[in-house]
């Protein structure tokens, strides 16, 4: 009791606190009594949801109400009031309840009732749920109730909702729309009341409030059409982005300007499906709308879900700006709720940075003047400091923080709405997988699958069901292992479609707005991370100059051909056999580009092909033969720049001098390139010491050719891998005219037999 004392008097604290962040800013003014309501129940509803259940739905709309200078009874006072500022409602907003409990000696009939029912709401809605409270509502609303009103029956209802009979709850709200009959305009609420006043898990919910919406868009009430979206929105998951893309349109269509909180929600969803340009435009729009409204109350956590986002797009310096600038400036514990989220994604993306020492460094400066306000808070620390440990190699305190996360856990129900529980049940279970102790692992990677609730990240139910393959290829249960590896194939194919999808939507924006070439479209569309666009354009021309030039050349030669010198005939079909394979060669090398952008999985995959193909250009001295060993050491320098590994991966070259026919050469290139990008990005799941790869290539008689790829990490099943980097270097080896094989025995490796050809300015001598 005394600690929920103290939380109220926080919760008090915050109200103030948002009321002096408005002050002095313009009110709502040019907003209708209907909009007013709308106002109050988004910024309620979002405070609501992004408080995780630690503050009730009263306390957020009493917020709301605050921040903008709203009477605190709005949010309830709709069919007995009319959004009216009677002298009662401005009575409760100053605390004077004894005045108005005399007022009810000289007070009759319908002004009494109302008072009443401003009382009973007053008590019933007051932040938290407790007895004495309930108690007071409820003796107000059997005074006010003797002629069973609509209005009465309706505030029945919700009291009899938060004393937790569900039954006489709804009994209440029946009466309702029995009385409502067939009107719509009466129907339309009451049955909003009916969805709104049952658990989550009921199914009639959806039903009842869909009845309503359908009511309300008849009678094209769209504050209140919004207002019930929000509801379905937050309970109806597969619906949710539908439901937020029709409020932004509903809340245009009505001038309704305070827009932040719907793509605040959509940037959420877009995140959660791995669309993360999506994800930052929404955020972005979110934070515009803020300024533009001066709407700044809770601008800590809009920077969070910036940070969020730019997190997810693998920037973490620009993520870790905006985390801070969450949490920057004066800090006090009325807030702590809203900023503290802010503080804890910073220390949690330096944890896996790496960067432990910082993390476990920033969670000590700021837990010694502010410790954790609440479960949730303390139970996010311990599993950063658990994780921070556990990259020290500090095994001991890493189990210690990991345990105290978990019984802290347990006491938040399923299923949770909370993507931060089931991504740390996952990494606790990898801690113990990486220990030996398969139970542990097996145990909290369970129950990182039962939080998930449809709200993890495509890319981490990916790795839980990749975890529980190797789980139980462990302990010998192979065909369960075999179906939980088709499950993460699929979950990583579907991270891989979102990718082509996004870059397909961004080559038909480009198509659109410019009537150019396949090639310059396909080239602009990546220019944006690729800045390789340039240096392939000049690839075109410089091959049209050099086809230019020679056939000048040759032009000049056959003018001379008429003085029959054998030498100089010779020299002539000589320079037509080159224009010919010049030809050929920038076709065949342009249509491999076409080729690889129309089949990319990300602009990095993209541009690391490009880029090895550039390396043999800017390495041959000659145009018909190249040497593999003068450009292989700039790739994986520039792979490990592109993946950022200096430090965790070693990458070993055995070649011999070699010179490979240019038409070989470049297939041979990009197949290095995606076996080294496939082991760098699947091979090593977690950043350790040891972890190697080989590239060796060995020439037997008879010009034969093997080149091997092997790491030494966790290997692959080659059959249930076949992605598009697996299928790409299985077509660049036939290409080749080559064999390939790939083994999985303590890593992976990767083996390419084929036949080299003899070069061609050597073969054309001879002839």
């Amino acid at each position: 009791m005394i600690r929920y004392l103290i939380r109220c008097f926080f919760l008090l604290c915050v109200c103030i606190f948002l009321q002096n962040v408005v002050d002095g800013q313009s009110p709502q003014s040019s907003y209708d009594i209907l909009k007013q309501r709308l106002l109050v129940a988004g910024t309620g509803n979002f405070i609501y949801n992004e408080s995780r259940g630690l503050i009730d739905r009263d306390s957020a709309n009493l917020f709301a109400c605050r921040m903008y200078g709203y009477n605190r009874l709005l949010p309830y006072n709709e069919g007995f009031s009319d959004g009216v500022i009677s002298p009662t409602s401005k009575l409760i907003d100053a605390g004077k309840i004894g005045v108005i409990t005399n007022l009810l000696n000289y007070t009759e009939g319908m002004n009494k009732t109302r008072i009443l029912l401003e009382l009973g709401a007053y008590y019933l809605f007051k932040p938290g749920n407790e007895k004495a409270d309930l108690d007071s509502a409820w003796s107000f609303l059997q005074q006010a109730n003797a002629n069973a009103e609509p209005e009465c029956l309706s505030l029945l209802g919700k009291y009899y909702y938060q004393a937790g009979n569900i039954a006489e709850s709804q009994k209440c709200f029946s009466k309702v729309v029995d009385i409502a009959g067939t009107d719509p305009a009466s129907l339309a609420p009451a049955y909003e009341n009916q969805g709104k006043y049952l658990p989550d898990n009921d199914p009639k919910k959806i039903s009842y409030l869909e009845r309503s919406l359908e009511l309300y868009h008849k009678l094209q009430m769209k504050e209140k059409e919004i207002e019930v979206r929000m509801y379905i929105a937050d309970i109806n998951r597969p619906l949710a982005e539908k439901q937020w893309q029709q409020i932004l349109l509903l809340q245009k269509a009505i001038g309704f300007r305070h827009t932040l909180y719907a793509d605040y929600a959509l940037s959420c969803l877009a995140d959660q499906k791995a669309d993360h340009k999506s994800a930052l435009s929404y955020a972005r729009r979110a934070i515009d709308n803020m300024q533009e409204t001066g709407d700044a109350a809770l601008a800590c956590l809009f920077y969070t879900r910036m940070g969020a986002v730019y997190s997810h797009f693998n920037k973490p310096e620009e993520a870790l700006a905006w985390y801070e600038k969450s949490y920057a400036g004066k800090k006090n514990t009325a807030t702590q709720d809203f900023w503290y989220k802010g503080f804890i994604s910073a220390a949690n993306l330096l944890a896996f940075l790496g960067r432990a020492e910082e993390a476990l460094s920033l969670m000590q400066e700021v837990t010694a003047s502010f410790p954790p306000a609440n479960t949730f808070d303390k139970m996010r620390l311990a599993f950063i400091k658990g994780y921070s440990y556990e990259h020290l190699k500090d095994n001991t305190l890493a189990a210690v923080n990991y345990d105290t996360f978990t019984s802290m856990a347990e006491q938040f129900p399923l299923p949770s709405n909370y993507t931060e529980t089931p991504d740390a049940f996952y990494q606790v279970s990898l801690f113990y997988f990486n220990q030996g102790q398969m139970a542990k692992a097996r145990t909290y990677l369970q129950k990182a699958l039962d939080f998930t609730s449809g709200s993890m990240g495509i890319q981490n139910l990916a790795g839980i069901h990749l975890l529980f393959s190797k789980l139980d290829s462990a302990a010998g249960r192979y065909a369960s292992a075999l179906q939980y590896r088709i499950k993460y194939a699929f979950y990583r194919d579907s991270l891989l479609s979102n990718q082509m999808q996004e870059l397909r939507a961004r080559y038909e924006t480009e198509k659109k707005d410019q009537n150019i070439q396949l090639l310059t479209q396909s080239g602009k569309l990546q220019q944006a991370a690729l800045q390789q666009s340039g240096f392939l354009r000049n690839i075109i021309l410089g091959g049209l100059v050099v086809i230019l030039i020679i056939a000048g050349l040759l032009y000049w030669l056959k003018r001379v051909t008429n003085k029959k010198n054998t030498d100089l005939q010779h020299l002539a079909h000589e320079k037509e056999w080159l224009l010919k394979e010049a030809n050929y060669r920038v076709k065949n090398n342009l249509q491999t580009i076409v080729s690889l952008l129309g089949s990319q999985s990300s602009v990095q995959d993209s541009q690391n092909r490009i880029y090895a193909m550039s390396l043999i250009h800017r390495r041959s001295e000659n145009a018909a033969a190249v040497d593999i060993r003068s450009y292989l050491p700039e790739l994986v320098n520039h792979l490990r720049e592109s993946f950022d590994v200096n430090r965790q991966i070693h990458i070993h070259l055995h070649i011999p001098p070699l010179e490979l026919d240019v038409s070989q050469a470049v297939p041979v290139t990009l197949i290095i390139n995606e076996a080294l990008t496939n082991a760098i990005r699947y091979a090593f799941p977690r950043k350790e010491i040891g972890q190697e790869i080989s590239v060796c290539m060995e020439q037997g008689d008879d010009h034969e050719i093997t080149l091997t790829i092997a790491d030494n990490g966790i290997g692959v099943l080659p059959d249930l891998d076949s992605h598009l980097g697996l299928k790409l270097m299985d077509g660049l080896v036939d290409d080749i005219n080559g064999t390939f094989a790939i083994r999985s025995a303590e890593g992976t490796t990767v083996s390419i037999h084929f036949i080299a050809k003899t070069p061609l300015h050597k073969a054309h001598h001879v002839v």
